[in-house]
């Protein structure tokens, strides 16, 4: 038994130094790529991959585009482990890599591991067991006595907060005072929606702006958060910025403040690169049952970049519509809010 334990402990060390080996890879090729992405040039990528594949334990490597197509690819194509990295410039991403490793190449030296511990702990068991025995054997002492803790009183149980992030997906190409003014104006925006929605506004670095919904007791509490999310997005639509929005959800109690460093914050600005124009990439942490309930247009989202959302179980949707008595509803919030703040945007919804 301790020489089967000794064993799978040994494995299950090699996988996690594959697991660091293979996100380092994917990181480092993440970075060389973001240059030739940022300039769109595919040759260079093709050369950085064929470079990538020289390493002994690399099978294959490609680069794909925020939209899931593919720029390069170089190597071959394997059943073996594969680790995803984002590209990134200046806080934005512009797509993402894959590296796939050679499963023949990493299990040799998982092998010889297995041997020679496997050697070491049958003779080294008769001394274990005589360490166990005596250390069962000897004495209790005097200080051995249990002390009374006292117990900290109930905390609140955490609801689902939900945090909207809404990406300046065309900033890169506006110039620094237009994305300024442009970020701006979108903050204002969102607030006067946060107003209805009991929701609070802040800036998202490298990405655009974080609307955070406090939970409530209140079962549509995620469907009126849709509703808001169509809402800025249609009087955003005129304006020089491109938006994408993602929407993600983190568990608090009711009244906390969101933590600025929470990691599901910078997973909803990551969704936030695979919606489409005017709709939501929504994590799979979102209530399906309001979607299905509530006649919301959506589809199962399908990229590799899931995989890189820590905080979700690796799914999620793109609401592409709301039912047609939210949509009405978001109509006459949309004509509301224009004619209140003389905005341009007082033309009738087109979601």
């Amino acid at each position: 038994m301790v020489c089967t334990t000794w064993v799978w402990h040994a494995t299950e060390q090699s996988y996690t130094r594959t697991e660091r080996f293979g996100a380092s890879l994917a990181g480092s090729f993440a970075a060389l790529a973001a240059e030739p992405l940022l300039k769109q040039d595919r040759m260079h990528l093709a050369v950085i991959g064929n470079r990538m594949t020289t390493i002994d334990e690399v099978a294959g490597v490609s680069v794909f585009s925020v939209d899931n197509q593919l720029l390069a690819t170089g190597g071959e194509s394997t059943t073996g482990p594969t680790y995803s990295a984002p590209v990134t410039f200046d806080e934005s991403i512009m797509g993402y890599v894959r590296v796939t490793l050679d499963p023949a190449k990493l299990s040799e030296g998982i092998s010889w591991t297995r041997i020679a511990l496997s050697l070491i702990t049958l003779l080294g068991v008769p001394w274990l067991c005589v360490a166990v025995l005596r250390l069962r054997l000897a004495p209790k002492t005097a200080t051995d006595n249990v002390t009374a803790v006292e117990l900290p009183a109930p905390e609140e149980d955490d609801v689902q907060h939900y945090l909207l992030a809404f990406n300046l997906y065309n900033q890169i190409g506006l110039a620094p005072e237009v994305r300024t003014a442009e970020l701006a104006h979108a903050t204002a925006v969102a607030k006067r929606v946060g107003g209805v929605y009991s929701a609070t506004v802040g800036p998202l670095p490298g990405t655009g702006l974080l609307m955070h919904f406090p939970g409530t007791d209140q079962e549509d509490r995620g469907l009126q958060v849709l509703c808001a999310a169509f809402a800025v997005a249609h009087l955003l639509d005129d304006q020089a910025g491109v938006y994408r929005l993602g929407l993600h959800t983190i568990d608090l109690p009711p009244a906390a403040e969101l933590p600025e460093a929470a990691p599901e914050i910078s997973d909803a600005a990551l969704l936030s690169a695979l919606a489409k124009h005017m709709t939501l990439a929504v994590s799979d942490h979102f209530p399906l049952r309001l979607l299905q309930q509530n006649r919301v247009e959506y589809s199962p989202l399908d990229s590799p970049l899931l995989e890189e959302i820590a905080t979700a179980d690796g799914g999620g949707y793109l609401v592409t519509a709301l039912s047609p008595a939210q949509t009405a509803l978001v109509k006459q919030q949309v004509v509301r809010f224009s004619q209140d703040h003389g905005d341009s945007t007082a033309s009738e919804s087109t979601f």
